[in-house]
């Protein structure tokens, strides 16, 4: 693991068979079997239930006990959770309680669906059905519950949970020793305290979705978490009680929320979301990783889109909402000039360009030619366009609510009227009429307007917050109709991209927003908003785990210091002011999230160093960074990725950031975290001050300046003269430089790249001591170049001019 010298104290599965066994197997791997990690589960030292039945695989045994309830030990025999049952909370005051199941009643049935193959029980009782599966050569279990009224009224159920502990310390979950410094990482609570921020915590935890745990005492691991959402929302909470041993939780709940209630007439029953459940792999950052592509796996399978929509927002820049053809159209050139061939090839229209929120049509005065005309241009000029709607929502003047007002309803009273206002009408998409108005909408945009893509379908999550639907309907279920109805409309090609929850939307957009607006700022003053650079990368890396295989982030814009924009904000004096070396972490953190990247500044307003940096940041990396430490200190500092580059060369870039605005930190990283061997010597470069950083042997110490980052390219060390980095995109070459060769009789280094026009490229190059002497430098087709030595590293700098496209060099040298 990383470590901190500046140390920071924490106070804190029926699934759809669509993709084949084979796709799933690759996709998710098979891990090495688990030992045991704590000496003190062994089930010789822990009481357990006697077994009426019993499932084994390589992993796992599952202990079926007398009283339907279950206890799971891990491969090397040790107990990890002892007395669990499903349970069923009704809306009578009483709370949760366990579902009455006979072990008598306990039958074998093996699971053939999307997350695999194996063993499974499945365990009756008069108003309840218990499905647990295990997958041989896999480190994850699965668990649904089934639950019927069997009474003469309607129920109403508030939550049906799949897996919970017993409780009066009769259930635990054993973690090893040092329970108590167990980290535990969230993914928001926004279903429960308006807040979206992932975060993580010691002893205690609620999280939306899904949870991870860590005990760095043991070497413990566990993540927990939902792969379906169809009707209700995944809750997960762990606690320890005081009388709690030192190597165990004794409180585990993984339930369905339904609010408001779900009504259950006599004899209908309701199903819960599946859980996944990784209990056995060491490794917290792989079994996350694991439970993201699962959910990928579940959501069902699609291609890589066709583009990201990097470019700005232009409702948070000054114009706001007061959006023209002629500002938008000023806009679009600039962009075209400026930034186009470093790959801000998209163009988003955003809030303000509408008759009214529900009349989807341009104002007529501001858009007299109509908005068609913006994606035409865009097109002309090779990019792509999006338009940003609101498509749940209408203003009660609106035509459309004026002379359809059967279609709506309203905000549920509470939350849903605080969040949203009493007077917002929100569409039902339960009714066919609707669901057409929807679909119509989609169309319009993407195929008679002729736009790539919606950026974004914003407030989605209204239709989590309304109440009186047409049809009797979870909210869930009311979201997810809306979002295909939308979504069936589009082009196939077309981009969708839209706001929170993001499990939900994310079998239908590739693209959702991470969290709430972020203003030029480098901390938010709350969490509930307009966030920072710190919240707004936070929240996206916290969730890296997804990327890009289940959806791509949106962190929203970052800025560049301009008062303009600050006004636009209303930003008092108060908040300081951007600095450079802070958009410069915002630029970083964005690209290394491996979503997608916007400003929040006109185009217009873009001067020639603005521009250089915003040049260095596109294309994206092909995943995210991992962010190492996030079980340490938080928000996470050392994010690593790892690349191969065209030659085959493993290659790491680690950056190293300082959310502090006042001190400096030391962050220590050693060569077993950055996956290289500790007695090879490795080259470092530090890409934001463009200059080799020495050499690397076991360990690497780094002093980070405040409210910074520094960004480092490393690789292994080469016996012969070796291209270390180029300046001209974060990544320094490893993606876009061809494969570099090395001629050993002519002691000559060659290799290709593909050149933007008009561009200044600083290439360096390093050699294994200083008695190598470079005798000729050449480029096909020849380049104006400036080229010096300092010791072991070359610089030549580079511009392209007109030349467009692969370009060649070599480089001779004196051998020693």
């Amino acid at each position: 693991m990383c470590r901190e010298e500046a140390a920071v104290n924490i106070p804190r599965w029926h699934v759809q068979s669509v993709i084949s066994l084979t796709f799933l197997c690759l996709l998710l791997g098979f891990p090495a079997m688990i030992q045991s990690a704590a000496a003190d589960r062994t089930a010789k030292n822990i009481a357990l239930s006697k077994a009426v039945q019993t499932l084994t695989i390589d992993q796992y045994e599952i202990r079926v006990q007398r009283d339907g309830g279950i206890s799971i030990l891990d491969g090397a025999g040790s107990p990890v959770f002892v007395n669990v049952y499903p349970a069923v909370e009704l809306n009578d005051g009483k709370g949760i309680r366990p579902l009455k199941l006979d072990s008598r009643r306990t039958q074998r049935r093996p699971a053939r669906d999307i997350m695999g193959e194996g063993p499974g029980l499945l365990i009756s009782g008069d108003n309840a059905q218990w499905q647990l599966v295990a997958y041989p050569g896999k480190p994850w279990l699965a668990a649904r519950v089934v639950y019927v009224n069997r009474s003469k009224s309607p129920q109403e159920i508030v939550r049906l949970v799949p897996w919970t502990l017993a409780r009066n310390g009769k259930g635990t979950l054993y973690t090893g020793p040092g329970a108590a410094q167990t980290v535990l990482l969230d993914n928001g609570r926004l279903l429960r305290a308006f807040n979206d921020l992932p975060g993580l915590h010691n002893n205690t935890c609620t999280a939306q979705w899904n949870l991870a745990l860590y005990n760095p005492v043991s070497g413990y691991s566990c993540v927990a978490g939902f792969v379906t959402f169809n009707r209700s929302c995944g809750e997960i909470h762990v606690s320890r009680s005081e009388k709690c041993p030192d190597n165990a939780f004794d409180r585990f709940s993984a339930a369905c929320i339904f609010d408001p209630p779900l009504v259950l007439q006599p004899g209908e029953q309701v199903e819960s979301e599946t859980l996944m459940l990784n209990l056995v792999e060491r490794d917290p950052f792989s079994a996350l990783e694991r439970y993201g592509r699962a959910c990928a796996a579940v959501s069902g399978s699609r291609q890589r889109p066709a583009f990201l929509p990097h470019g700005w927002d232009s409702w948070s820049t000054r114009l706001h909402s007061g959006l023209s053809e002629r500002v938008l159209l000023e806009n679009l050139d600039a962009q075209d000039r400026k930034l186009k061939r470093y790959g801000w090839t998209h163009f988003a229209v955003d809030d303000g360009w509408q008759r009214e929120v529900g009349d989807w049509e341009p104002h007529p005065e501001r858009f007299p030619q109509g908005i068609r005309v913006i994606a035409d241009e865009a097109h002309r000029r090779g990019m792509t366009a999006s338009l940003w709607v609101s498509p749940f929502a209408a203003h009660p003047e609106s035509e459309l609510a004026r002379n359809h007002p059967e279609w709506f309803v309203r905000p549920r009273p509470g939350r849903g009227q605080l969040l949203i206002g009493k007077q917002t009408l929100i569409l039902d998409p339960t009714r066919p009429e609707v669901a057409e108005w929807l679909q119509a909408l989609g169309r319009k945009i993407t195929v008679d307007w002729g736009f790539d893509g919606i950026v974004e379908a914003d407030y989605a999550y209204y239709l989590m917050l309304a109440e009186g639907f047409q049809e009797a309907v979870t909210p869930l279920e009311a979201l997810r109709r809306g979002m295909a109805a939308l979504r069936s409309g589009m082009r196939d090609d077309a981009f969708l991209l839209t706001t929170t929850p993001q499990p939900v939307n994310a079998a239908l957009a590739p693209g959702i927003r991470t969290g709430y607006d972020c203003a030029p700022r480098w901390r938010a003053g709350s969490v509930t908003g307009p966030w920072g650079t710190v919240e707004t990368l936070t929240s996206a890396i916290s969730r890296y785990y997804v990327v890009p295989h289940w959806y791509y982030p949106d962190q929203d814009c970052v800025f560049f210091e301009m008062p303009e924009e600050r006004q636009r904000w209303r930003l008092d004096a108060a908040v300081p002011s951007l600095s450079e070396n802070q958009t410069i972490a915002w630029l970083t953190g964005a690209a290394l999230t491996g979503g997608v990247v916007k400003i929040g500044n006109p185009f217009t307003a873009l001067n020639e160093r603005q521009v250089d940096l915003l040049r260095r940041v596109l294309p994206v990396p092909p995943s995210p960074a991992r962010p190492l430490d996030i079980f340490q200190t938080f928000p996470p500092r050392i994010w690593r990725l790892l690349l191969k580059d065209q030659t085959g060369n493993d290659r790491c870039f680690l950056a190293l950031f300082n959310w502090d605005e006042n001190q400096p930190a030391v962050l220590t990283v050693t060569a077993s975290d950055l996956e290289f061997r500790h007695d090879t010597p490795l080259a470092v470069f530090d890409y934001w001050a463009g200059q080799y950083a020495g050499s690397m042997l076991g360990e690497l110490r780094v002093e980070v300046s405040p409210a910074s980052v520094r960004l480092l390219g490393i690789r292994n060390q080469e016996n012969r003269p070796f291209l270390l980095a180029s300046d001209h995109h974060l990544l320094q070459g490893a993606l876009d430089f061809g494969p570099e060769q090395w001629l050993p009789t002519a002691s000559a280094l060659t290799g290709t790249f593909p050149a933007i026009p008009d561009t200044e490229y600083t290439l360096f190059f390093l050699v294994p001591d200083d008695r190598w002497a470079l005798k000729n430098v050449s480029f096909t087709p020849d380049l104006s170049r400036e080229i010096s030595s300092s010791g072991r590293v070359v610089t030549i700098r580079l511009r392209t001019g007109s030349h467009q496209g692969m370009t060649s060099y070599r480089l001779d040298f004196q051998a020693p």
